[in-house]
C-alpha cells in the first residue's frame, strides 16, 4: 500500500498542525478503507475521496447531490465483491431524509441505494455487512 494525500480546504489546512484543533473543528479523516487492489477510499467532513495504487493524490468521488448536498459519512463499509457503502451523517437537528450510498467501482462514484424518509432517523453512524445472515446492519 502506498502513500497518498487528499484535497484539503483552507480551514482544514489551518487546523492541521494541532490534533486538538483538528478534533475540535472535526477536520480529521473520519474513515479509511484499503481495497484488495491497493486502492484507498477515505471520508472527511468535506467529502469522500479515492486513489488507485501508486497515485500520490486522492480524487473526490462522484456522489450525486439531488435536491441538497450529501452529508459525508463518519464510516465506510465494504460488503461482498468489495462494494463500498456509507450512510449520511449530519449533526443537523432538522428532520430530513437520510440516504445510503453504494459504489461498485472502488469508490470512484456512489449511487443512492436507499432513502430513509424525513424524520425517520437523524443520521447513520455505521454500516456493517453480516456474512452469516447475508445482509447489512445500519446503525
Amino acid at each position: 500500500m502506498g502513500v497518498t494525500s487528499m484535497p484539503r480546504s483552507l480551514k482544514r489546512k489551518l487546523a492541521e498542525p494541532l490534533r486538538l484543533t483538528r478534533r475540535l473543528l472535526r477536520q480529521e479523516v473520519r474513515a479509511l478503507i484499503a481495497l484488495s487492489d491497493g486502492s484507498l477510499v477515505a471520508a472527511t467532513r468535506e467529502g469522500v475521496y479515492f486513489s488507485r495504487e501508486g497515485q500520490t493524490r486522492m480524487t473526490p468521488s462522484r456522489v450525486p447531490a439531488h435536491a441538497r448536498p450529501f452529508a459525508p459519512p463518519i464510516r465506510l463499509a465494504v460488503g461482498p465483491d468489495e462494494v463500498l457503502v456509507f450512510g449520511e451523517y449530519a449533526s443537523s437537528r432538522d428532520a430530513r431524509e437520510v440516504r445510503l450510498y453504494a459504489s461498485n467501482d472502488g469508490g470512484r462514484s456512489f449511487d443512492v441505494v436507499h432513502v430513509f424518509p424525513k424524520g425517520f432517523i437523524r443520521h447513520v453512524h455505521n454500516i456493517r455487512f453480516d456474512e452469516a445472515r447475508g445482509h447489512y446492519w445500519v446503525m
